[in-house]
């Protein structure tokens, strides 16, 4: 054991001798940039993101037992329903229903804000590789937009 001389400090004594003499800056080197980061954060606006994924499954029963209804390639009937959830009537249903743009509706025609709406909505086939082909198996419908915020009632 070893015995502390006279006037050998502690390094606690030394880290609180440090502290006394130099803790506004620290102080300052915490708050300035947590201040900064509050600030920024205040201002960045609110973004609404929402994905939906569809799964394709094919025909589990053999053509010999069950005839398919559907004769259409399976990418045919996607597009087909790519042109149903951008559909002019579909949207605007959904802006009406969801008090969707409200504030730009003040500004621009109908069909702007529709087509605000269609650009916000990302449609992308997602597939996978068999033996050389490639095939859809799903497809993910994504919509994002800034949201206004809650008015008070």
């Amino acid at each position: 054991m070893t015995m502390m001389k006279p006037n050998e400090e502690s390094v606690l004594d030394l880290v609180l001798a440090v502290w006394k003499r130099r803790k506004w800056l620290g102080v300052v080197a915490f708050l300035l940039p947590f201040t900064l980061a509050v600030g920024v954060i205040a201002f960045l606006p609110s973004i609404y993101r929402s994905t939906a994924t569809v799964l394709v499954d094919r025909q589990q029963v053999p053509e010999a037992f069950v005839r398919p209804t559907v004769t259409s390639g399976l990418e045919t009937r996607l597009q087909t329903i790519s042109q149903e959830v951008f559909s002019r009537a579909r949207l605007d249903a959904i802006i009406t229903r969801f008090q969707l743009y409200d504030d730009l509706k003040k500004r621009v025609a109908a069909e702007e804000v529709i087509e605000r709406m269609r650009s916000d909505i990302q449609l992308e086939y997602r597939g996978v590789d068999r033996a050389g082909q490639r095939g859809t198996i799903a497809f993910a419908v994504s919509f994002r937009a800034r949201i206004r915020s809650p008015s008070p009632r």
